[in-house]
């Protein structure tokens, strides 16, 4: 049963990588906004609901 349940895991996360699922749209990425500071963290437009 276990080695099925592995298998089951490894199976669905290569399905998701065929897919090619990603957390969040590259095209709603801020890349840079007027007159301010470079910043150490990626901003993403729009709106997301889980």
């Amino acid at each position: 049963m276990g080695k099925a349940l592995v298998f089951l895991g490894l199976l669905a996360v290569g399905l998701l990588g065929l897919v090619g699922f990603s957390g969040f749209p590259t095209e709603d990425l801020v890349a840079r906004l007027p007159d301010q500071p470079e910043v150490g963290f990626r901003q993403f437009a729009g709106v997301y609901c889980d």
